[in-house]
């Protein structure tokens, strides 16, 4: 069984780093994510806990599936689909690549559960 972490951000809001890049870019520069981001269009983001993933795949697509496993043996929870091509799946790679590096440049190796 997986230990439970802490979760810092709890008592107060986070500043994330974030990485982006669209498809063709090579623009990979980190900024820093502010609540107000013309991005969203003044919509509210809806943050949801993942810590399982289902990825398939067809001729045309990738579906990834984010949901929640929880260790009292009830089962897994699907919450979050999402249907991309597969070049912008690979452009997603790529930015979370470059995410987890830089986290580990500053935060040190991810340790990985067994």
């Amino acid at each position: 069984m997986a230990p439970i972490l802490p979760m810092p951000w709890a008592c107060a809001r986070p500043e994330f780093i974030v990485s982006e890049r669209q498809s063709g870019s090579t623009d990979t520069r980190p900024r820093r994510a502010m609540n107000s981001s013309p991005l969203y269009n003044g919509d509210r983001l809806e943050g949801r806990y993942a810590n399982y993933f289902k990825v398939g795949h067809n001729a045309f697509e990738l579906l990834l599936d984010f949901g929640q496993f929880f260790p009292e043996g009830e089962p897994e929870q699907l919450h979050t689909r999402i249907i991309t091509t597969p070049s912008y799946a690979k452009v997603l790679l790529d930015v979370l690549r470059d995410s987890i590096e830089r986290y580990e440049q500053s935060y040190g190796p991810i340790q990985q559960e067994e």
